[in-house]
């Protein structure tokens, strides 16, 4: 067979220009374009409305959205619309002006237009853009399924490129299976003819050498096209018992994470930062937190997003305030950074000390690869990866009655296990469950085996956080115990709503007294403490800081002793809350 040599080289020419474009990162190169179909032959209805939004803030990077190749819209049907700039066969949205286009249309066949995204580059990639697309009746009831906080059948969110001539990236996020998304179909077919041209040009002897070049130019350069960053974003399912917070009022912190706007997580940061936490169930590349403020449109809340791996080191990943001009949600790009962990920080807003935020979404490109600062394996139980030849365990049984291990070896249980994320040795401790003989307070605690008079050199040193605190706000993490009953406890050292206090007896069987040691101790905050017993002298350092205490020797000369560590809940009452300690180490 023979060809055109001209006509060859030439149209490969153009196919070359159009892929080097592309992998040179031209201005096509920053937009994305995809193809959106809407099958409506279930919605029910014959006639209604589709209603588009491009979300908007000032001071933003510009990013545009335009539709075009509309089909199955009535260009005489009925058209509302501000701040939107009709365009051949389409319309252009901004996010620098706030808009809507409620558009009429027929239902009960399938509506389809393309939507490109464009606009300014940002280095910091602080705003994502939100393309949204809703659908109702003729009595603007919602129709399909719709979002239970956006409202909308599909969002396509629009993250700039980092750099001038950068790639920005396209996520997609859709509620209703009826709405299908590809990439825009002229793109593949430009991908195709390149592909097409290398083969030509490679196979064909008769095409000069200089131009086998251009045709590996036109193959890297349609390579670039599967590269381009249309990523399929997908909101997380976080469930109810993984976020956590520092504090709250009658607002819990399950409220940030119900699917309604109308119900608000809130604390008074007048003394300390407020902290609201995700446990995300696994590893994931963190794409975007989308957040909504109570009464955002008319304050202005500083926080920062932090990620992390084990819930000890954090990392920084936004720092701001929203927008002040919306109380929807609106979203932050994170850069689809690996954490097992996101938290929410805040001072309060420039109205008061008060953290009100009314939902806050995790969004993610997938799986990612994480691991944990502590240098323990999440797969492992406490005993494998902790040295408890020395200790016992005081558990629960099935019906919450204490039972002991002993020994330990790889036995975990739901009281008593390792933290899939971090690795910790983690004590959970339902309040009101059962206590041991003379106590009325439950507890999961390793006891130490060997026993010691005062007199000696003793220390215990731990690293351990409290995750979660009972309704008492009371648990002590670690004692200094004796075997006779009669008041034996020589230390207590408690965690009291971010306190840490040791409670000591001058005297055996004598009234605990109290010393502050450590203020502002927040949930999730890690814990270095060394007890040590020199003579009849205890010292105990919390993070640095030591307080000591002298014992009447011969009250205590005759009371065997031992160190016990772990969750002792000090809420006797069925009330549902619970305790939970995390230790990365013991010595």
């Amino acid at each position: 067979m023979r060809i055109n040599l001209k006509h060859g080289i030439a149209s490969l020419l153009r196919h070359v220009a159009l892929a080097i474009t592309l992998a040179a990162g031209g201005g096509i190169a920053s937009a994305g374009t995809i193809h959106v179909a809407i099958d409506t032959s279930g919605f029910g209805v014959t006639s209604g409305y589709l209603d588009m939004q491009l979300s908007a803030s000032a001071g933003v990077p510009l990013a545009t959205a335009v539709l075009s190749n509309m089909a199955g819209f009535d260009s005489s049907a009925f058209i509302d619309s501000w701040g939107v700039t009709p365009t051949a066969g389409g319309y252009t949205f901004r996010n620098d002006t706030s808009n809507d286009l409620f558009h009429a249309v027929a239902f009960g066949g399938l509506l389809s237009f393309d939507l490109t995204f464009d606009g300014a580059y940002d280095p910091l990639t602080k705003y994502v853009s939100h393309f949204v697309v809703s659908a109702f009746d003729d009595t603007i009831a919602p129709l399909g399924a719709f979002d239970p906080v956006t409202g909308a059948l599909a969002d396509f969110s629009w993250t700039p490129a980092r750099s001038a001539g950068g790639d920005g990236s396209i996520g997609v996020h859709v509620s209703d299976p009826n709405v299908s998304v590809v990439p825009e179909p002229a793109d593949w077919l430009l991908m195709g003819l390149g592909l097409a041209a290398m083969a030509l040009v490679l196979r064909n002897p008769t095409v000069p050498r200089p131009f086998h070049l251009l045709g590996r130019l036109a193959l890297a350069g349609a390579a670039s096209m599967l590269a381009l960053p249309a990523q399929a974003q997908s909101r997380l399912t976080v469930p109810s018992a993984n976020v956590t917070a520092s504090s709250s009022d009658s607002n819990v912190p399950g409220n940030a994470n119900d699917g309604s706007l109308s119900t608000r997580w809130s604390a008074d940061a007048t003394t300390a930062p407020q902290w609201l936490q995700y446990k995300l169930g696994g590893c994931y590349k963190i794409s975007s937190a989308q957040l909504a403020w109570y009464n955002g449109d008319a304050r202005k809340y500083n926080f920062t997003l932090e990620l992390s791996n084990d819930a000890s080191s954090w990392t920084d990943a936004f720092t701001g305030t929203n927008s002040g001009t919306s109380a929807g949600l609106q979203a932050y790009a994170l850069g689809d950074r690996p954490a097992n962990y996101l938290r929410l920080r805040s001072t309060g807003s420039n109205v008061n000390k008060w953290v009100s935020l009314s939902e806050m979404q995790v969004w993610t490109n997938g799986a990612g690869t994480c691991s944990s600062s502590t240098g323990l394996d999440p797969s492992k139980p406490p005993g494998v990866n902790f040295d408890l030849s020395g200790f016992k365990l005081q558990t629960f049984d099935s019906s919450l009655n204490v039972k002991e291990v002993n020994p330990i070896g790889s036995y975990t249980d739901q009281y008593f296990y390792t933290d899939a994320a971090t690795g910790a040795m983690t004590f959970y401790v339902p309040s009101g469950a059962g206590s041991t003989a003379n106590s009325t307070y439950p507890r999961s605690e390793l006891r130490a085996l060997s026993t010691w008079r005062i007199g000696a050199t003793h220390t215990l040193a731990v690293s351990v956080k409290v995750l979660q605190q009972p309704a008492t706000g009371s648990i002590i993490i670690g004692q200094i115990h004796g075997e006779q009953t009669g008041g034996s406890e020589l230390l207590k050292l408690r965690w009291v709503k971010g306190d840490i206090l040791m409670g000591v007896k001058p005297t055996f069987g004598a009234t605990e007294q109290k010393i502050l040691i450590k203020s502002g101790v927040a949930l999730g905050e890690n814990i270095d403490y060394v007890i040590k017993m020199v003579g009849s002298v205890v010292t105990v350092t919390v993070n640095g800081v030591s307080k000591s205490f002298t014992y009447n020797t011969a009250s205590w000369s005759a009371i065997d002793l031992y160190f016990k560590l772990g969750a002792y809940s000090q809420d006797s009452s069925a009330d549902g809350t619970h305790a939970k300690v995390a230790v990365t180490a013991v010595k």
